[in-house]
C-alpha cells in the first residue's frame, strides 16, 4: 500500500527536552480526504501552473478542507500536508521515470509496475537505488497525481533534447569548433624565384636575343616546377581533406544514433539525455558506444553520468 500507519505524532526528545519539530502519521482515510481536496482546489485554473506545482495559497486552501473534513484534527498546511505531498510527489517522479525506461509497464488493476525482469530490476537499481520502493508496492492515487503533478520535468523553455544535442555539436564542427579539419593551401610558400616581374628586383640585362630566350626558358622551367610541386600539395591536402570529411560524416551519423542504442538500457529519461550529451561530444566514446558488447554499454554509460571516465 502507498501509505500505512495510524494518526500520531512522534516527538523526538533530548536531554529531557521536547524537540518542537514532529513527524505525522496518516491514515488512509485522512490521505483519501487529502487527495479529494487537492482535487478539488485544483479543479480551479487559478491555482494550476505548467510547471507541476501550485501557485502560493494553495496548500491553506487545502488546508480548510481537510479541517471541515476533520473538526479538531491537528493536520496544517506546513508542515503536514506540505511534507505528504512532497512524499507524494516524490513518488510519483520515480514511477513516471521508470515507466520511460523500457522493461517497466503499469498495472492498473493491482496500482503498481510491473518489472519484466530480474536483470532489468537490477540493472536499474544499480543506478536509481531509490526507485528500490516501487517494487511489490501498491500506489492507489497514482491516476490522481498524474492530474496533479503530471508535467515532464524535461519539457519547458531551454530544454535540450538527444536531437538537439547531437545538431549542436554538428554544427560546432562545421563552424571550425570541433576537430581540426581545417586545411590551408599557402601559395607564399612556394618558390617562384625565377619569375621576374616589372619591377623591383634586380635582374642582369642579357647581352642577345639568344641569352633572353635561355633566361625565359629557364624561367618557365623553375614556374613548371614550383606549380608541378604546388599541385602535389593540393593533392595530397585534398586526398586528406576527403578522407576527414567521409570519417566527419560517418561520426556525424553515429551521434544521432547514439540516443537510439541507449533506448536499449534500462536508463531514466533524463540520465539516458545526460549520457547522450556526454557522448556526442567525445569521437572516442561515440565509437566506444557502439563498439562495445551489450552487456558492458550499462557499465559504459555508469562510468559516463559518474565522471569516471577521463575527457
Amino acid at each position: 500500500m502507498d501509505s500505512i500507519g495510524t494518526s500520531a505524532i512522534k516527538q523526538k526528545k533530548g536531554k529531557g527536552k521536547v524537540d518542537g519539530r514532529t513527524r505525522r502519521f496518516w491514515t488512509q482515510t485522512e490521505e483519501k480526504c487529502l487527495i479529494h481536496a487537492m482535487r478539488e482546489v485544483f479543479s480551479d485554473p487559478k491555482w494550476k501552473l505548467d510547471t507541476g506545482t501550485f501557485r502560493s495559497g494553495f496548500f491553506q486552501e487545502v488546508e480548510k478542507k481537510v479541517i471541515m473534513a476533520f473538526p479538531g484534527t491537528n493536520l496544517r498546511a506546513s508542515p503536514h500536508i506540505d511534507s505528504k505531498i512532497k512524499m507524494w510527489k516524490s513518488h510519483y517522479n520515480l514511477i513516471r521515470d521508470a515507466l520511460n525506461t523500457i522493461g517497466f509497464a503499469w498495472c492498473e488493476q493491482e496500482k503498481k509496475v510491473k518489472i519484466d525482469s530480474e536483470d532489468v530490476w537490477r540493472n536499474y537499481i544499480l543506478i536509481y537505488p531509490k526507485a528500490k520502493i516501487l517494487q511489490d508496492m501498491t500506489f492507489s492515487f497514482y491516476e490522481d497525481w498524474v492530474v496533479l503533478f503530471g508535467k515532464d520535468r524535461a519539457t519547458g523553455e531551454g530544454a535540450e533534447g538527444p536531437a538537439e544535442a547531437v545538431e549542436v555539436v554538428d554544427r560546432e564542427e562545421v563552424l571550425g569548433e570541433g576537430d581540426d579539419t581545417n586545411f590551408t593551401i599557402n601559395i607564399d610558400d612556394m618558390d617562384f624565384s625565377g619569375n621576374s616581374g616589372s619591377g623591383g628586383g634586380t635582374t642582369s640585362t642579357p647581352t642577345s636575343k639568344g641569352g633572353k630566350k635561355r633566361a625565359r626558358a629557364s624561367d618557365l622551367a623553375s614556374m613548371a616546377d614550383s606549380f608541378a610541386t604546388l599541385v602535389e600539395k593540393a593533392h595530397t591536402s585534398m586526398n586528406e581533406l576527403s578522407r576527414r570529411i567521409g570519417y566527419a560524416q560517418d561520426i556525424s551519423q553515429a551521434r544521432k544514433n547514439v540516443f537510439t542504442e541507449l533506448m536499449k538500457l534500462p536508463l531514466q529519461s533524463n540520465d539516458r539525455l545526460r549520457a547522450t550529451d556526454e557522448i556526442v561530444k567525445n569521437d572516442k566514446r561515440v565509437d566506444l558506444c557502439f563498439s562495445l558488447p551489450d552487456d558492458h554499454k550499462m557499465e559504459f554509460v555508469c562510468m559516463v553520468l559518474t565522471g569516471i571516465l577521463p575527457p
